[in-house]
């Protein structure tokens, strides 16, 4: 573009320059102001501090002098110098145009990439160049790498691939199908055909209705649009299609999103691969389940197709197919059949169940469908699980993985034995409770954790001793209805007796314990620790009320104290007495002796000898109402002696004393 500016009668040339030079220096966007002298040369006059900075120089006079002289083109990269040289030569560019995309060197020795306008300014004699600048270097970095997205994904497109079954290049922002080959390629005229077209002829070969609608919601064109917006550049689904020559295959979609480099336009490059039984194994062989399954095969109209199993690796119970396709019934008959125990009925049960029209039957019930069978081979007997998937219940299409568990039922077995016992152990528990329960026993059994609190699960009758008869209690609430009432000077007893159980003895004590309405009982808490499936500490025992023991024990222990202070009082009295005697008696019997040997010695005098047999027989019946008084043991034993009042001779009396 040339402009010449029209002089007006108020301004002269200067005039005019100032004025123009003035609004240049205003203008603040990235910009240089040159002159074209008269000898082709051309000199910097001006660069914004935009500019400057742009070309990262600290200021403009910076910026200005690297532009002065011979170092005019020194920013311009070396292959773009001659575009721009024609430019200023020719005022216009070879396709027409005042703007280039040239590289430029910075100060620091950068490469930016940017666009330049130039605009020539004829100012009476002289002449100017206006450049201004725009900094593209990111849009063309996204341009180079969108154009290597682009040539990649077209370089990967047109590979041949004998999985690949369909290749289809969409413009998702025209709807239109730009290329299209294939196998099994569905677009008849991809001149013609829209995107939509081809994806709603494409989705009628998907026979399962949710996948086709995972299809359709997957591969449309908003929603490949939507997912690049969000950052997804690829998008793949497995699904299982059905074509119109009846070819049944699992097929692998897959989307590549990136937009046209020159255009801009989303595009969307979308294979097919066949995942066939081979490449369905090699891509489950690295899952789990691999290492679940013995075997994976599908079966279709009665033809099985092995994808995953190694006979050679299973040890035992071999039922492995002998061939890795074949008839599924035939496989039935020759192998399963008769490798179960010889139970006629038991193998039509099985024949039936593992038939496949009620296989597919099943599938309307439930999926997946299992049978689980026993086999008695001759290396032992083991069992076997066989589950069936539906993919095609139409092409009569599913798929059937076994496996061996033996270990796992014999597990259970072993669960259901130990389940067994338990509940017996349980009910001879319940019938020692109820037992206990009519001894007028409640039971018990208390849990001890660490850090967690006491537990403590009581039947009926302990509850009812307890007083909560009838409470909705959690074990812990009834620990502490047992233990909150056992009384401050009890509970080191009771500590005592639970660590004994603990230990492994068996283990009782009989405390006071108060019962939530005041009263005073006694009771008998005993018990041992038991296994415990947690491994949690744990103890079963007994507890009952033998108030009415205590109280008849200590009467029965109040009574023998008495009658020991009485007897201990008896005897005391009794040796007391029996001292006294010794005596008394002495006396007596020493008159008795004495007159006897007097009687003796004087025998010849009569009348002396009778003297001595009256004061012997005086002495005689003293000593036998002595022997009388001893001989009454009540008397002795109480310590209380009566006196027999009775009237007497009192001379009589003195004279019988004086004799004894």
């Amino acid at each position: 573009m040339s402009t010449k500016p029209v002089k007006e009668n108020h301004l002269d040339g200067d005039e005019a320059h100032q004025h123009f030079m003035r609004v240049v220096y205003q203008v603040n966007n990235i910009a240089c102001l040159f002159q074209q002298n008269d000898d082709g040369s051309i000199s910097a006059i001006f660069v914004t501090p935009a500019l400057a900075k742009m070309m990262e120089f600290t200021s403009q006079e910076e910026a200005l002098k690297s532009m002065d002289g011979e170092n005019l083109f020194r920013n311009i990269y070396d292959e773009d110098r001659p575009l721009v040289l024609d430019m200023l030569k020719n005022r216009v560019s070879a396709d027409g145009t005042q703007d280039l995309m040239v590289r430029w060197l910075t100060s620091r020795g950068n490469i930016i990439w940017c666009t330049i306008h130039y605009a020539f300014i004829d100012d009476y004699d002289r002449h100017y160049v206006y450049c201004t600048y725009a900094d593209i270097t990111k849009l063309k970095r996204y341009e180079d790498q969108l154009q290597s997205v682009y040539s990649s994904l077209g370089d990967s497109f047109h590979q041949t691939d004998d999985d690949t079954l369909v290749r289809l290049r969409a413009n998702l922002t025209t709807d239109k199908v730009e290329e299209s080959n294939g196998a099994l390629s569905y677009v008849t005229d991809s001149e013609q055909m829209t995107y939509s077209d081809a994806l709603r002829e494409r989705a009628s070969y998907f026979p399962i209705a949710e996948e086709r609608q995972i299809y359709l919601d997957t591969f449309n064109a908003d929603a490949l649009s939507r997912a690049y917006m969000d950052g997804t550049v690829s998008i793949s689904k497995v699904l299982y299609s059905r074509w119109p020559n009846n070819t049944v295959f699992y097929v692998k979609i897959i989307a590549n999103i990136t937009r046209h480099p020159l255009s801009g336009d989303l595009v969307a490059f979308i294979t097919e691969e066949s995942n066939n039984p081979e490449k369905l194994a090699s891509t489950i062989n690295g899952k789990i389940l691999a290492k679940q399954f013995d075997l994976v095969a599908y079966i279709a109209r009665d033809i099985y197709d092995v994808a995953i199993g190694d006979a050679s690796m299973i040890e035992h119970g071999n039922i492995f197919p002998k061939v890795k396709h074949g008839s599924y019934r035939e496989y039935l008959e020759t192998q399963i059949i008769p490798a179960l125990p010889k139970n006629e009925a038991y193998r039509q049960q099985i024949r039936e169940a593992m038939d496949l029209k009620t296989v597919f039957e099943m599938f309307e019930i439930r999926e997946p469908y299992s049978v689980d069978i026993e086999v008695d081979m001759e290396d032992g007997h083991f069992y076997k699980r066989f589950d069936f998937y539906s993919v095609d219940p139409e092409s009569e299409y599913c798929i059937v993985l076994k496996t061996d568990t033996t270990a796992v039922r014999l597990e259970q077995l072993e669960q259901e034995e130990r389940k067994r016992e338990l509940e017996y152990s349980r009910q001879e528990l319940a019938d020692t409770d109820d037992i206990m329960a009519d001894a007028g026993f409640g039971m018990w059994h208390m849990t001890l954790e660490e850090d967690k609190a006491s537990r403590l699960r009581a039947n009926d009758k302990m509850k009812e001793l307890l007083g909560i008869a009838g409470m909705e209690l959690t074990e812990e609430e009834i620990y502490d209805a047992w233990y909150s009432h056992v009384p401050e000077s009890e509970r080191l007893s009771v500590m005592k007796r639970i660590e004994e159980m603990l230990s492994g003895k068996l283990s009782e004590c009989i405390n006071l314990w108060i019962h939530p309405n005041g009263r005073e009982m006694y009771t008998r808490f005993g018990g041992t620790v038991v296994a415990n499936e947690n491994g949690k500490q744990a103890l079963r025992g007994y507890y009952s009320d033998v108030t009415e023991s205590v109280r008849e024990d200590r009467a029965q222990r109040d009574a023998l104290a008495d009658a020991l202070v009485a007897a201990e009082h008896a005897n005391k009295a009794k040796t007391t007495f029996l001292n006294n005697m010794s005596h008394d008696i002495r006396t007596p019997m020493n008159a008795i002796v004495g007159f006897t040997a007097l009687a003796s010695k004087h025998i010849d005098n009569k009348e002396l000898v009778q003297d001595y047999l009256d004061k012997i027989t005086v002495s005689s019946q003293h000593l036998l109402s002595l022997i009388n008084d001893v001989l009454d043991m009540s008397r002795i034993e109480s310590g209380k002696m009566t006196l027999d009042e009775t009237e007497v001779h009192l001379p009589d009396l003195i004279h019988d004393l004086r004799t004894i």
